[in-house]
C-alpha cells in the first residue's frame, strides 16, 4: 500500500528523500570560558594577568642587569646577574602564556619562577646582612656611605621580586588545576578571588570511633 501510494505521487516522494539528504544536525557551541576541558589553542582567559605579571618580571630584571653593571664594584654580589636572567626568562614564558592555554609553558614558567624566587630570597638576605652590618649603632655615620645606598635598592628589588613570583606562583597552581576559567579578569586579584574552585575542593576524612572512650568523656 505503501509503494502505491509513493507511485501515485512521486513529488510527494522525491520532497521526502530530500528532506532526508539535506538533513544537517544542528550543533551548539559554547563559549570557551564555559567549557570543562581546555581545548588545543584556546587562549588563557588569565591572559591580562600574564602580561601584567610578565611586565612586572621584565621591568624587574632590565633594571637589576642595568643597575648591576653600573654597581657591580660597590656590590660585589654574585646573585644579580642570574637573578636578572631568571627574571627575563619568567617575563617571556609569561608572555607565551598569555597569548594561549599551553600547559608546557606554564610548567616552565612554575620551574623558573621557583628559580628566580629562591634568586631573590638570596639576593635580599645577602643585602639584608650587609645593610646590617653597615648600620650598626658604632657605625651610625656610615648608613649614608654609598655601598649602604646600592645593598638598599637591590634589597627592596628583591622583596618587590619576591611578591611578583609569589602571585606568579599562585596564579600557574590555579591554571594548572583547572580553576582558570575567569571571565574577563583584568588583574592578578581578580583571578585570585574568581574561578572554578570545582577541582580545587577538597572532602575532609570521616572520622570514625573506635571506643567508647569519648561518650565517657561527654557524660
Amino acid at each position: 500500500m505503501n509503494d502505491s501510494v509513493y507511485d501515485k505521487h512521486p513529488l510527494i516522494n522525491n520532497e521526502i528523500i530530500n528532506n532526508k539528504t539535506n538533513s544537517v544536525p544542528i550543533v551548539s557551541r559554547q563559549p570557551s570560558n564555559e567549557t570543562e576541558e581546555p581545548q588545543f589553542g584556546q587562549e588563557w582567559p588569565c591572559g591580562a594577568c600574564a602580561v601584567l605579571l610578565g611586565t612586572c618580571h621584565l621591568t624587574a630584571g632590565l633594571t637589576l642587569i642595568i643597575f648591576d653593571v653600573i654597581t657591580n664594584h660597590v656590590s660585589g654580589t654574585a646573585f644579580a646577574i642570574s637573578a636578572s636572567l631568571s627574571y627575563i626568562i619568567c617575563a617571556i614564558l609569561a608572555f607565551i602564556g598569555a597569548r594561549r592555554l599551553d600547559r608546557a609553558a606554564q610548567l616552565m614558567l612554575v620551574f623558573f619562577t621557583l628559580v628566580s624566587l629562591a634568586m631573590s630570597l638570596a639576593l635580599f638576605f645577602e643585602s639584608g646582612v650587609l645593610v646590617s652590618k653597615l648600620c650598626t649603632p658604632k657605625e651610625i655615620l656610615h648608613c649614608s656611605h654609598r655601598k649602604n645606598i646600592v645593598h638598599t635598592f637591590l634589597l627592596c628589588l628583591s622583596l618587590m621580586e619576591t611578591v611578583f613570583c609569589t602571585i606568579t606562583l599562585i596564579v600557574c597552581f590555579r591554571s594548572l588545576r583547572r580553576a582558570y576559567f575567569v571571565p574577563e579578569p583584568g588583574f592578578p586579584y581578580g583571578t585570585l578571588i574568581a574561578g572554578n574552585f570545582r577541582t580545587l575542593r577538597f572532602d575532609p576524612p570521616i572520622l570514625t570511633r573506635r571506643s567508647h572512650l569519648v561518650d565517657e568523656l561527654l557524660r
